[in-house]
């Protein structure tokens, strides 16, 4: 931001990218002005619950990465999105290329262990101090998402001084990806919304 000389923003985060959103906010109140938490549990999951959730991503894609094929990545994008007809095919393409790299699957398998292995350190971690984010906050959930299920997102935006939720129908865990029309509107939307705290 400040190589930009872009004074402050709103932060969208999804997935494990919510915690790192959230982070954000809490390191440089000033910068962020907004948070949008895209199919993301971790900005509010605790540690457990984030290493399960890990755990069973680094699964699918690792799957993927050891039968780098179209038909491999298909699949995989098949687990976590209501309907894989719905993402636009450049994405396989996209991901071909990366997950074909010989490298790729050990570097990642490390990224997520490390990961896993440093959730309990306070200081990385936002469950504890949900109090703390009292900016407006967008929770945007598909109701059919297997890693942050709708249920989680329905009890949990009552954990935040200033958020509300939107349920996309038919939609998993990349609401960015299978709605990107209605999500662009959305996150505009409420990006320009001129509001405060209680109204």
């Amino acid at each position: 931001l400040d190589a930009l000389d872009v004074p402050d923003c709103v932060v969208v985060g999804s997935s494990f990218g919510g915690l790192v959103a959230a982070l954000m906010y809490l390191e440089s109140r000033s910068r962020v002005t907004k948070l949008v938490l895209a199919g993301s549990g971790s900005a509010f999951s605790p540690p457990e619950v984030q290493a399960k959730a890990l755990r069973a991503s680094m699964a699918n894609a690792l799957d993927a990465m050891k039968d780098a094929s179209l038909e491999g990545l298909r699949h995989r994008l098949r687990n976590i999105v209501h309907d894989a007809g719905a993402v636009d095919e450049i994405l396989i393409f996209s991901q071909l290329t990366t997950y074909a790299q010989p490298t790729v699957g050990k570097a990642y398998e490390k990224i997520i262990l490390d990961t896993i292995a440093a959730a309990s350190d306070r200081s990385g971690q936002t469950a504890n101090r949900t109090h703390e984010l009292t900016l407006p906050i967008l929770m945007v959930a598909g109701c059919n998402d297997i890693r942050a299920p709708i249920e989680l997102q329905e009890r949990q935006v009552t954990k935040f001084a200033d958020a509300r939720l939107l349920k996309y129908e038919n939609c998993g865990h990349f609401p960015f990806l299978e709605y990107p029309t209605r999500f662009n509107a959305d996150v505009i939307g409420f990006a320009l919304e001129q509001r405060h705290i209680g109204e």
